[in-house]
């Protein structure tokens, strides 16, 4: 988004958030507890009860499966889903918020085909934090008083989110003691650079050796896009992954079991 675009995209989420987000009439702090241990329990419960301005349609079954790979550790996982099933809504921001929310990571990393992209993404994060009457109610002000800028913030509790474009620097990045423990990658590839062999090897390169060895012990790296073409980088990796998960064939002239 150009900055204008952003403040009309903004304002127009803004104005959802505060017709369908309002404060919960039941403010007690035995509700407000039973909500946040709910929704530390439950993320597509989260997604349903804080964001229904984005989540106002009942889940289908992928959605399911989706929240059940996004915390697969130790293991990227690499997803391909076509246009309008809110790949990015579910994984770089209600994931994400969801980490703040309920502590679940302690420093997230947004890749994207550039780190001003990246950047759109971590800003309607932010937008969350500051705006959404819900999660303020239950989780309080997690905006960060000192550096509050959407290519690498702070939240109040204390987790980093840090927004970079493809082939830049990922190793070495630490918030505080922590390693990088959630890395989403979404829409790395454009309709051109998916056509060029050389950005494709260098982007797949870049994932193997740098960004995937930067994760913590225990963290969870996801990369979703739509597939563009047979040859793109999400379309190799995810043959990769097939390929390394298949079964190793018995000798010739053995059955399997």
């Amino acid at each position: 988004f150009s900055k204008r675009e952003y403040e009309l995209r903004a304002k127009e989420i803004v104005a959802r958030m505060r017709q369908e987000a309002t404060p919960f009439r039941d403010d007690t702090e035995k509700a407000k507890k039973e909500r946040i241990a709910h929704a530390k329990a439950d993320r597509l419960w989260f997604f349903e009860t804080y964001f229904p301005h984005y989540f106002n349609k009942p889940f289908g079954e992928f959605h399911k499966e989706w929240n059940s790979l996004a915390d697969i550790a130790d293991e990227p996982v690499f997803i391909a889903a076509p246009r309008e099933h809110t790949k990015s809504t579910f994984f770089s921001l209600g994931v994400p918020v969801h980490d703040i929310c309920c502590e679940g990571k302690h420093f997230v990393v947004l890749i994207s085909d550039t780190e001003d992209l990246a950047a759109d993404f971590a800003a309607f994060i932010q937008l969350e934090l500051e705006e959404n009457e819900r999660i303020r109610q239950d989780f309080g002000d997690l905006t960060s008083q000192g550096h509050w800028e959407s290519k690498d913030f702070t939240t109040r509790n204390g987790i980093r989110v840090k927004a970079r474009g493809r082939g830049q620097r990922v190793r070495g990045l630490r918030n505080r003691q922590y390693r990088v423990d959630r890395i989403i990658i979404d829409d790395l590839e454009n309709d051109k650079n998916v056509k060029n062999p050389r950005l494709i090897k260098e982007a797949i390169d870049w994932i193997l050796e740098a960004v995937i060895n930067t994760l913590a012990e225990g963290g969870s790296m996801t990369m979703v896009g739509t597939l563009l073409s047979k040859k793109s980088v999400l379309a190799q990796m995810i043959g990769m992954k097939e390929e390394a998960s298949s079964p190793i064939p018995p000798p010739e002239g053995e059955k399997c079991p």
